[in-house]
């Protein structure tokens, strides 16, 4: 039979030999183990980054960044110290933004289950991720900023994404599916003057060697409405642009010739339907008048999806098997006009007959001025 203790002679038996149920819980309680999981050392530091301090957890660093697990690892004798803490400056092209956003997605990471953050906010995240080797949020921004700037045609609506300059910027950095940059780079082709600032850009001049430039990383580029870096152009990506849309242009005017075929099917002809008779005089008053022919010299994609939403049957022009031959036509097309853009984006050498005008300022990282061109 166990025993028990009063009050008076608890503390004057041997502990670690008596067998009743108050010592028992004691000693197992003087065994307990480390959780391996979940033993954080609380010990803080201070990150300097950017002109700002901040005061963090040394083994949630350690944790989640291999960057940080090498440098707490260093001597740290020559460190100066704030507060009683070794203060660790990152000499890295971080920003205190960039590094905060990293910062809070390891701590509160959890709210983007439910709802993502801003493309602003997954661009810093991936910047920093990447530069301080946080593997886990730069699988995270990574996965984001590709299904945000997917190349699947169903998800290409009419209004052009913003900011596909810091996408084309980050897919060649940090070397990006080349699906992100057909994406990117079509999201520019789609805006009239590529959203290029009137001053920095001359349209009747589309190889003009004296095309204003900045210099971003050591790469002559065009500059877009904004101040940040981020919102330029590099001269080899806008001379893709500019032969990408002569092509638009000439594949557009094939393409809106008056489409054969689309009323070979039709049984209605005795019932009022004009297709059979009448679809190419109908196929150009219909196209030229409600601007359609405009929109798809910059946009094609646009202009097919117009001219298959038009309502060819409550006009009185078609019956409903030529609108359905029509729009299927339409929707082939879609899917022929993207791949060709990805084609010409992704093998620019080909467009320029073995040369990319620009390239080889980009190859010397030389900040001077942007390659002439005798292009047609």
């Amino acid at each position: 039979m166990k025993r028990s203790h009063t009050a008076a002679n608890l503390d004057s038996h041997d502990k670690e030999t008596c067998d009743c149920q108050v010592c028992a819980r004691a000693r197992q309680r003087n065994v307990s183990t480390r959780s391996k999981d979940w033993w954080q050392d609380d010990c803080f530091v201070m990150v300097h980054v950017d002109c700002t301090l901040y005061k963090l957890y040394k083994g949630q660093l350690s944790e989640n960044s291999d960057f940080f697990k090498r440098l707490f690892e260093e001597d740290t004798a020559k460190c100066t110290t704030v507060d009683g803490c070794v203060v660790y400056t990152i000499n890295k092209e971080v920003t205190s933004d960039d590094f905060e956003a990293v910062l809070e997605c390891i701590n509160k990471g959890i709210r983007y289950a439910f709802s993502l953050p801003s493309f602003t906010k997954l661009v810093s995240i991936f910047r920093a991720a990447s530069a301080l080797s946080f593997p886990e949020p730069l699988a995270f921004a990574r996965r984001a900023i590709e299904a945000m700037w997917s190349s699947d045609l169903d998800k290409v609506t009419d209004l052009p994404l913003q900011d596909a300059p810091t996408v084309l910027q980050l897919a060649k950095k940090y070397d990006l599916s080349l699906d992100v940059r057909k994406r990117a780079l079509y999201e520019i082709l789609r805006q009239e003057d590529y959203g290029i600032e009137a001053k920095w850009y001359t349209a009747h001049s589309p190889f003009a060697p004296e095309l204003p430039t900045a210099t971003v990383n050591g790469i002559p580029s065009a500059k877009v409405p904004s101040s940040s870096s981020s919102s330029f152009i590099a001269s080899t990506d806008l001379f893709i642009l500019i032969v990408a849309r002569k092509r638009v242009a000439s594949m557009w005017y094939t393409t809106t010739e008056s489409p054969r075929g689309i009323a070979d099917s039709c049984q209605n002809a005795i019932n009022g339907c004009l297709a059979p008779s009448e679809h190419p005089v109908l196929w150009n008053k219909v196209v030229k008048t409600y601007n359609m022919c405009k929109v798809g010299l910059i946009d094609p994609l646009k202009g097919l999806q117009r001219i298959r939403e038009f309502d060819w049957k409550g006009e009185g022009y078609y019956c409903d098997s030529c609108v359905a031959a029509l729009k299927k036509w339409c929707a082939d097309e879609q899917v022929r006009v993207w791949r060709l853009l990805g084609e010409w984006f992704h093998n620019p050498v080909e467009l320029y007959g073995g040369h990319v005008p620009g390239s080889e300022v980009t190859e010397r990282e030389t900040g001077s001025a942007v390659s002439k061109s005798e292009h047609d």
